[in-house]
């Protein structure tokens, strides 16, 4: 009888408990349009930028626009990891993002540094960059 009242209050907790929101981790394969506003470096700010990509392939089948732009955490980082020249134009890049959704576990309080360039996209999402997930391709 112990072991049922344990088990009833287990499951009962369990059900009852919201569900966390994880990202769902979508796949993004864009040449790059424009060069990367670098900007101010993080530090103590959480600073972002927007890089616009022409779409060659993408997960997100509810996307229907042909160029999309993402949101990328400190790109300073990528260029002090990997050379100034990381991100260029005309590059093909393998990035792994994920929309902005309300009650989402991942940190979207960054401030957007060239954010005008996010009104021309009509996507209902804003998408992010998975930090350490973009690969140089081409």
């Amino acid at each position: 009888m112990k072991s049922i009242v344990i088990l009833f209050l287990f499951l009962s907790f369990g059900l009852s408990s919201p569900a966390q929101t994880c990202p769902i981790p979508i796949s993004l394969k864009g040449k790059m349009i424009n060069a990367v506003n670098l900007g101010k470096q993080c530090g103590d700010l959480k600073l972002a930028s927007v890089i616009e990509f022409e779409i060659i392939e993408f997960s997100d089948n509810s996307y229907q626009q042909k160029t999309i732009g993402i949101i990328l955490r400190c790109p300073e980082m990528y260029s002090e990891a990997y050379g100034k020249n990381y991100f260029e134009p005309n590059h093909v890049y393998e990035i792994m993002v994920e929309k902005e959704i309300e009650g989402s576990k991942s940190d979207f309080t960054y401030d957007i540094q060239n954010t005008e360039a996010l009104k021309k996209y009509t996507a209902a999402a804003k998408y992010w960059a998975l930090p350490g997930n973009i690969m140089k391709i081409e």
